[in-house]
């Protein structure tokens, strides 16, 4: 139940901002008006501090449509994320992760592009190049994935309804959380079918991804 009611959170929370966002999917020139304000707690706020550290997670949950809502990746599909966050010029700000998946045994980094806007609207897309590590001490690495999205549809077999791969969220000088969503009939692909038992025959699912993250500094 609790991980059914983890799922339901994600949902609700991409609810009034990802699924708007369909009608902007044609478009992901990451257009998001507005500067920087200057109200405390802002990212204006950090103007003498071009970057800051944060801490965080990266998560995803995923379940049926149907009326029998069911959680088919359970609440461990978390990494434990390090990043650092560099604001300007104008708008907009390069995000630096380092995503720590244990029981996956790997280590994922990437580099997110992200505008944010006077009201602390964030706007990016997943990146589409991304470093593995496989083997500890994580330093040397394993694997350079330069379209991370096709290795995403590759590894899932879900179809891109949705906002996918566009991330939408806020950012208030403190806390920065983005989210995506996509839904249909999944195919499980070459990891969900062996590691989920995710087929078509499940029917329609839901796939909800969050970063969550907190200014450390």
């Amino acid at each position: 139940m609790k991980s059914i009611a983890i799922a339901l959170l994600f949902a609700v929370m991409l609810s009034g901002s990802a699924f708007a966002g369909d009608e902007k999917k044609g478009d992901v020139s990451l257009s998001n008006a507005g500067q920087f304000s200057v109200e405390n707690g802002s990212p204006k706020g950090h103007r003498n501090y071009p970057s800051v550290d944060l801490t965080g997670v990266f998560q995803f949950a995923t379940w049926a449509t149907r009326k029998d809502i069911t959680v088919i990746a359970p609440k461990d599909q978390t990494a434990q994320v390090e990043a650092r966050l560099t604001f300007g010029p104008g708008p907009f700000a390069k995000l630096y992760t380092k995503e720590i998946w244990t029981d996956f045994g790997f280590v994922r980094e990437m580099n997110w592009n992200l505008v944010i806007g006077r009201d602390g609207k964030v706007t990016t897309s997943f990146p589409r190049h991304a470093t593995y590590y496989y083997e500890p001490p994580f330093t040397i690495p394993s694997e350079e994935v330069d379209d991370t999205v096709a290795a995403h549809a590759e590894a899932t077999g879900c179809p891109e309804h949705g906002t996918w791969p566009i991330f939408y969220g806020h950012f208030d000088g403190k806390f920065l959380d983005i989210a995506s969503e996509q839904q249909g009939v999944c195919t499980g692909g070459n990891m969900w079918k062996d590691a989920f038992g995710v087929s078509e025959a499940m029917g329609a699912l839901h796939v909800d991804t969050l970063l969550s993250l907190e200014v450390t500094d």
